[in-house]
């Protein structure tokens, strides 16, 4: 994923799909970095509904294997 991030930044799909594997890993330090890239992918393509799910759903829950 961070290869295809490297070759096309400005696809938001790509953006969305790292957050969400990011997300899955689920370690404190991943979540934060999922929150980035949700909010870099809503950068690129405002009101981008996966995006605002992920955004909000990892502002809102604590991963549980941190």
């Amino acid at each position: 994923m961070e290869e295809l991030l490297t070759l096309a930044p400005e696809n938001y799909q790509y953006h969305t799909q790292y957050a969400e594997l990011l997300y899955t890993l689920g370690s404190r330090a991943e979540v934060e970095l999922a929150r980035r890239y949700f909010a870099q992918a809503l950068e690129l393509r405002p009101r981008y509904a996966r995006a605002l799910c992920g955004l909000h759903l990892v502002s809102t829950v604590t991963p549980f294997h941190c």
